[in-house]
């Protein structure tokens, strides 16, 4: 399990300098109204908002992942250490743009709000961050859990693109 470790971080690591690149990858839309008629950005905007995404979740997952499995050779303290880092270190990957060119993009229909998942991430990473700080100071052997799920419609929606 130890040699696991080194291994995954660095994969957590790629991933999220990968994430930086995808989201700074995401044209802008051009300025002008005439300018946008002739060519239209927003299908290209949204197919690499979803690729981000989808980098994204892994990289949740992985940080999920690592404290873990720090958490399984009795390391709880510098399991959540690596978590409130790496969790850190995503939120500077360029979530705010993400969110901003996300925004940009007409919703294709009213359930359809492509910033939300940015968004949500932004405002909700101070609790997470909070609440691995609060397992950490944990003395028992009672693990407090921090599920991250996907719904079947957002597994199908990732799926499509």
């Amino acid at each position: 399990m130890t040699a696991f470790i080194p291994e995954l971080q660095r994969a957590i690591h790629q991933s999220i300098a990968a994430l930086r690149r995808e989201i700074a990858e995401v044209p802008s839309p051009k300025k002008s109204k005439a300018i946008r008629l002739i060519s239209n950005r927003e299908p290209l905007m949204r197919s690499n908002l979803m690729k981000a995404e989808r980098t994204f979740r892994a990289c949740l997952e992985g940080i999920l992942t690592l404290s873990q499995a720090y958490f399984t050779i009795d390391e709880r303290e510098i399991g959540c250490r690596a978590a409130i880092r790496l969790f850190s270190e995503l939120q500077r990957a360029g979530i705010d743009e993400a969110e901003f060119k996300a925004r940009l993009i007409t919703p294709s229909d009213r359930e359809d709000r492509p910033e939300e998942l940015w968004g949500d991430f932004r405002r909700l990473v101070p609790e997470m961050i909070e609440l691995v700080r609060l397992e950490e100071m944990r003395t028992d052997e009672d693990t407090a859990e921090i599920d991250v799920e996907l719904l079947p419609v957002e597994i199908e929606s990732i799926l499509r693109h």
